[in-house]
């Protein structure tokens, strides 16, 4: 339990740092996902682990060619995986993503609305996705929310049993 509990502290600690600095400067420095990624993985406890945590960060190294989101998102997205597993690590994203639209629908209703039309047509219609200037958003802060999240129902889940 105590080890569950300071691996999910340090994670928390690096994705709040991350957070900080994207919200602040919309990019989070390479040093910090470096160091983060280092502990992750020093808080593995087989060599399995290891293996899982590796071929999730290649998947996400290939899967960042498509240019989905930023590189610096990407990264933090590699040092969570090197926390917890992969599949975990994706439930944290895709709510941290669903998190960063509503935002930005409550926040820009009438841009969000036009870019979301826009899309749907083009994807209807042309049968493509265009790329088209948007508003810059830090995803980190997302990240981090969800990420604390998580980290409280794993360990209410752990303290439950």
């Amino acid at each position: 339990m105590l080890y569950l509990i300071i691996r999910s502290a340090v994670l928390v600690i690096v994705t709040l740092l991350a957070a900080y600095q994207d919200w602040k400067h919309y990019k989070i420095p390479n040093e910090l996902l470096a160091i983060g990624g280092v502990i992750g993985f020093a808080f593995s406890t087989s060599l399995e682990e290891v293996l899982y945590k590796v071929f999730g960060i290649i998947f996400l190294y290939f899967f960042g060619m498509l240019r989905l989101m930023g590189m610096g998102d990407l990264k933090l997205w590699m040092v969570i995986v090197s926390f917890i597993r992969f599949t975990d690590s994706c439930i944290i994203i895709a709510l941290a993503a669903f998190f960063l639209i509503l935002y930005a629908l409550i926040r820009d209703t009438k841009e969000a609305r036009k870019v979301i039309r826009l899309s749907i047509w083009e994807i209807t219609h042309l049968k493509k996705v265009q790329v088209f200037e948007q508003k810059r958003y830090a995803f980190a802060p997302f990240v981090f929310v969800t990420t604390v999240l998580y980290v409280l129902t794993v360990i209410g889940r752990a303290m439950i049993h």
